[in-house]
């Protein structure tokens, strides 16, 4: 593993790897395309589990975004315009899209319809990132 200025620890949960399919390490250059786009908000965590997966689709279909995929993502849905102060990271690819606030404050998970992108239909999955993904470790579990 590459180690990256922004990263501070590993996220991913190694057992979380057996359920689904994880892209190789970002690179510091995407990290930086990202980082300098209007997604200047990406979290820390977020960024480390770019940082030793580029993305990943799970099993039960929880997907998370690469850095290739983040822009668009949050543009085709309309994010800044409908949710404004939030980054789509991924999605439940039911029709459900997984957002941070932006900025290092907060890193708690919510879940929102891609069709209601609205604050008042935030839903609290995790308290962080890493949360997030011990969570899904145990749903992944769970379910095979």
């Amino acid at each position: 593993m590459v180690w990256h200025p922004i990263v501070t620890s590993l996220c991913i949960p190694t057992p979380l790897r057996k359920f689904g399919q994880f892209g190789q390490p970002a690179t510091w250059a995407s990290l930086r395309a990202v980082l300098g786009a209007e997604m200047s908000g990406l979290q820390e965590q977020h960024a480390s589990v770019l940082c030793e997966a580029n993305g990943f689709l799970l099993d039960n279909g929880t997907k998370l975004y690469s850095t290739e995929e983040l822009s668009e993502r949050n543009k085709t849905f309309e994010v800044e315009k409908y949710l404004a102060g939030f980054l789509a990271i991924g999605d439940d690819s039911g029709g459900n899209a997984f957002v941070v606030p932006v900025g290092k404050d907060d890193a708690r998970v919510f879940s929102v319809g891609i069709g209601v992108m609205d604050a008042r239909y935030l839903g609290l999955v995790a308290q962080d990132i890493n949360a997030w993904l011990e969570a899904e470790l145990i749903g992944n579990q769970n379910d095979g």
